[in-house]
């Protein structure tokens, strides 16, 4: 009878710990769509201000962007494109770049290959 108990009791405390851990799943996929928006807009708007102080800012922004899971394979490619030209100048976007990349790459052909060129 204790056997069937403790079972049961297990049984219900896991069923609550994932019920619960799949709502703030949910909850946290909600948020980042809605947070993609604003989050791009900022981005058009700050994307072509040279000054230092905005490059981190920049970058902040294009690496929240790309480790968005609601990021279209179009704006992927603006980002991967500003840090590449940008990278010359600032090393600092290389980060930004990479990420982007593997990004790209994993929108587009769904595997990291290394060899993919945009």
């Amino acid at each position: 009878m204790e056997n069937g108990i403790i079972l049961f009791a297990t049984m219900l405390i896991c069923l609550i710990i994932g019920t619960i851990g799949f709502a703030f799943l949910k909850r946290g996929h909600h948020n980042q769509k809605e947070e993609y928006i604003e989050l791009w807009e900022e981005f058009q708007q700050i994307k072509d201000d040279e000054s230092t102080i905005k490059i981190q800012e920049i970058i902040t922004v294009g690496n929240t962007l790309v480790f968005n899971k609601y990021i279209p394979t179009k704006h992927l490619k603006i980002i991967l494109e500003l840090a590449r030209k940008r990278e010359s100048r600032n090393p600092e976007f290389e980060e930004l770049k990479s990420n982007a990349y593997n990004k790209w790459i994993n929108h587009t052909h769904g595997y990291p290959s290394g060899n993919g060129v945009l």
